[in-house]
């Protein structure tokens, strides 16, 4: 009896050649069907017969019929023909037939703001898309990241986006009282934890301020932000946060060395992006959020 073989690595081309045959009833008239030559249509059989281990037609005067043993799959593959009608037909149902669950995890130090409004305007555009947001670690397996650290997984596709300029700002009081003459090392600082995502900007601070006083320290330019509103600090902030909060000001008066940019990236696994409502998500955020973070 002829050894049967795993079924996982078949190319539905040589099943759909095989349906082929049985519905136009001549190896000729299914090569005229699926637009190819019938030596073609014999190649894609034996490949069949290789992979599966069994011998799949018999050749008969009124035409081929399928083996037994073939027989007993055929109620499979027919099954496998209607759910790949089924997903060619929600496929070229165009943009608004997009269905799916798209979780996006976002990094304290990127354009959260930004990315929610680009979001919206995906979901505006596909309403049978679901759309989480969530901070970068609170999920396990996210369809994508937006992140300021450098990607590193060969098993995602990645973008950067540009780069995110960090600005010098403190709250309108504070801003109003500095001057031209006006030192780094007079303001009293509100400053990063040195860590790999924040690392170069409190580096950034302890070389051009290194005898400032710093009074307070933050994980995140969020948190750090309401200290810069509220106590009177100074404090490096993403271009695009100050942008968006009137109470934040840029110290323009400073004389001061120019500030950190850090890399944003987009970033999903392969597999994924293969998937079309993935695919349209993914291409969106990367044309969308280059143009939100053009600061």
């Amino acid at each position: 009896m002829p050894e049967t073989r795993q079924l996982d690595s078949v190319d539905w081309d040589l099943l759909r050649t095989m349906l082929a045959i049985l519905d136009h009833g001549s190896f000729t008239a299914a090569a005229a069907a699926l637009g190819v030559g019938q030596a073609t249509i014999s190649r894609r059989i034996a490949a069949l017969e290789d992979a599966i281990g069994i011998k799949v037609f018999e050749r008969r005067s009124e035409g081929p019929a399928l083996t037994p043993a073939a027989q007993i799959a055929l109620p499979t593959i027919r099954r496998m023909e209607l759910a790949a009608a089924e997903l060619m037909a929600q496929l070229s149902s165009g943009v608004d037939g997009l269905r799916g669950d798209l979780s996006v995890a976002v990094c304290s130090t990127s354009p959260i703001a930004g990315i929610a409004r680009s979001l919206g305007r995906f979901q505006d555009e596909h309403p049978g898309v679901t759309v989480s947001c969530h901070a970068l670690g609170d999920i396990a397996a996210p369809m994508f990241e937006v992140t300021t650290a450098r990607p590193t997984r060969p098993t995602h596709l990645n973008r950067r986006l540009l780069k995110s300029r960090y600005v010098l700002c403190g709250n309108r009081q504070l801003a109003a009282t500095i001057t031209g003459d006006t030192t780094l090392d007079e303001l009293t600082w509100v400053d990063y934890h040195d860590t790999v995502t924040l690392g170069a900007l409190a580096r950034w601070r302890s070389v051009h301020a290194p005898r400032a006083r710093v009074s307070m320290f933050s994980g995140s330019p969020t948190t750090l932000a309401e200290l810069v509103k509220h106590c009177g600090v100074v404090g490096l902030l993403p271009g695009w946060l100050v942008d968006a909060d009137p109470e934040l000001f840029e110290l323009h008066a400073l004389d001061h060395p120019d500030t950190p940019a850090a890399d944003v990236w987009l970033t999903a696994h392969r597999s994924l992006v293969s998937i079309p409502f993935v695919a349209a998500a993914y291409e969106h955020l990367e044309h969308d959020l280059s143009v939100v973070m053009a600061r």
